[in-house]
């Protein structure tokens, strides 16, 4: 069975300049709750089949009419199948519907009340509009059928952790672990709740897992870099940079927190030479001038007798 959104990640919990400041780079403030992206890496697990839509999103309808047949599937003039309800549910989820996407997986589960991915594929499209209680709700029923789903507990602990039920969501973060000790979302998304309860060995030590698993998921380094600032340990948070920076197309976040890392070491001149990359890049340099400043001020400050 296809199953479209198989784990959700909260990498957008955004620590990317934790205790670093401002760098200029446009990157807006931390969201006063998580907000839950797609995953934005190449999840170590085979990617979901694609799903042909039943219509092209330009035609999608705005009534609700049943699914097309799928072809092979039930005769004309039988009533869709929940598989078939539940194909067109992913493949209107896909296109952006969510709304849609969610009325046709309530008709999978009125046929067939057992079907877990239909549970799942709701409760991610919840998400996706914002409607944490009844995520989680549908997350608890896919656990209830398929209790040995690593990404039934990862998903539900999204659900949970959007909603600030902080112990919760870890619980079911460990508990996808448990099921799958190589399963990079739930690592990352336990690393994301960690350190924003200032729990960054637990935090480090999941990151840590996820290079140790996927080593080409370079952007680690980078939420690795910005705990160790949060730690006041520029030292390791420039490591940190110099691997992403010596690894992926140059990037105006690296350079400028990098820079934010040097002045904090008193290395001035080579964070002179990060500021003019990540304003070549495209940072404001106002704004990445003023958080320099400020780093600089502080540090010297804390150095005086």
């Amino acid at each position: 069975m296809n199953r479209r959104q198989s784990c959700i990640a909260l990498a957008a919990l955004w620590i990317a300049a934790m205790g670093c400041g401002d760098t200029g780079s446009g990157s807006s403030a931390p969201p006063a709750s998580p907000t839950i992206p797609q995953p934005t890496h190449t999840p170590l697990a085979s990617p979901p089949p694609t799903v042909a839509p039943v219509a092209s999103p330009a035609a999608m309808p705005t009534a609700s009419p049943a699914p097309a047949s799928a072809s092979g599937g039930a005769a004309d003039g039988d009533p869709p199948t929940a598989e078939e309800y539940y194909q067109a549910g992913s493949a209107y989820a896909d296109a952006g519907d969510n709304e849609f996407a969610i009325e046709l997986f309530a008709r999978a589960i009125e046929i067939d009340p057992n079907l877990s991915d239909a549970y799942n594929d709701r409760g991610a499209a919840y998400i996706a509009t914002g409607r944490y209680d009844l995520a989680e709700a549908d997350f608890d029923k896919a656990v209830e059928l398929v209790p040995d789903d690593p990404d039934h507990y990862n998903n539900r602990g999204v659900a949970r952790m959007s909603m600030f039920d902080v112990e919760a969501a870890i619980d079911d973060f460990t508990s996808a672990i448990e099921l799958d000790p190589a399963m990079v979302d739930a690592h990352l998304n336990r690393a994301m709740v960690y350190a924003r309860l200032q729990r960054y060995d637990e935090a480090l030590t999941d990151l840590g897992r996820i290079l140790e698993i996927d080593s080409e998921y370079q952007e680690i380094h980078s939420y690795r870099a910005s705990i160790f600032m949060a730690l006041e340990q520029p030292a390791d948070a420039v490591e940190e940079l110099d691997l992403l920076i010596a690894s992926t197309p140059p990037n105006v976040d690296a350079y400028a927190n990098r820079a934010i890392a040097l002045v904090a070491l008193g290395e001035d001149e080579r964070a002179q030479i990060d500021f003019d990359n990540a304003v070549q890049l495209g940072a404001d340099p106002k704004r990445l001038q003023t958080t320099l400043d400020r780093i600089r001020i502080e540090r010297d400050s804390s150095t005086e007798p």
